[in-house]
């Protein structure tokens, strides 16, 4: 048997060490550019709906073109109505934010602010529950049924802690 040289173990360990920290910083990267594009739009006051990723996985179920056409524009409707009440809720946090930091409590302004952000959270709440249920009138029984089973095989992926 050939014997090792423990420079070349050395220097082996190392490779591996600096591939895994590369590569470490490559996913950390990622995430934080994911992160910062979030923040952006939080920033800007848009709201979270990301329609490719929603019609990537409408696309799944085999709709039409009309379909895809009916889906964008609620979307699109949706987002429109929606985005002066992302403004007023990135104000209403902005406000909190500068009573949180008041040397003294003004404990009815907190009261009234967090109050304005619950009424403006329960109000996008019901219009993405509403746009849901224009989506799915839309589709097809067979497409709702194929819906429901993808969205049980995530629930079980969730689950089991597997989010590939």
């Amino acid at each position: 048997m050939k014997e090792t040289n423990p420079l070349s173990k050395l220097f082996v360990s190392v490779v591996l060490l600096l591939s895994f920290v590369g590569f470490s910083t490559t996913v950390f990267a990622g995430s934080q550019y994911r992160e910062n594009q979030k923040m952006e739009r939080y920033q800007k006051g848009e709201p979270k709906i990301n329609m490719q990723r929603i019609m990537r996985h409408l696309s799944k179920l085999d709709i039409t073109d009309e379909q895809r056409a009916s889906i964008k524009a609620l979307l699109k409707k949706q987002m429109e109505t929606n985005k002066p009440k992302h403004q007023q809720l990135k104000t209403f946090r902005m406000q909190m934010k500068e009573l949180k930091k008041a040397d003294t409590l003004d404990e009815q302004a907190v009261r009234k602010t967090s109050s304005q952000i619950a009424q403006l959270k329960s109000d996008l709440m019901i219009s993405r529950h509403k746009n849901r249920q224009a989506v799915k009138a839309l589709l097809s029984d067979e497409q709702r049924q194929k819906l429901e089973e993808m969205k049980a095989k995530r629930k079980d992926r969730k689950k089991e802690g597997n989010n590939w």
